[in-house]
């Protein structure tokens, strides 16, 4: 549990749902992230995969509430991800074109 899922757990699953434990808040998200390979489960595959599952996790508020957490940090990690990868492209390119321009004017 990283400092970002630790605030959230004490500060909005603490009032939401108090019974829910750091034990299950793991196990409900490693089950996220192992079912989510190349693209993120829905909450209803989510929700089968407890039903399903032989855990003690049955209540469907703690999975909801902790798949809406999971699932954001996910799309806004995924975002971030991509428009920085894109930024450095761009920065690369520039960098390739600008290099090519001085070499093209020093050999003249």
């Amino acid at each position: 549990m990283d400092e970002i899922d630790h605030h959230w757990f004490n500060k909005t699953a603490r009032n939401s749902c108090p019974d829910l434990t750091h034990l299950q808040y793991e196990i409900i998200i490693d089950k996220l992230e192992n079912a989510s390979t190349r693209t993120l489960v829905s909450l209803d595959e989510a929700r089968t995969l407890f039903v399903s599952s032989t855990s003690s996790i049955t209540n469907d508020l703690h999975v909801k509430m902790v798949y809406d957490f999971w699932h954001e940090r996910r799309t806004t990690r995924v975002h971030f991800l991509s428009i920085t990868l894109l930024f450095r492209r761009r920065r690369r390119i520039f960098f390739i074109k600008h290099m090519e321009k001085r070499s093209s004017f020093q050999c003249v």
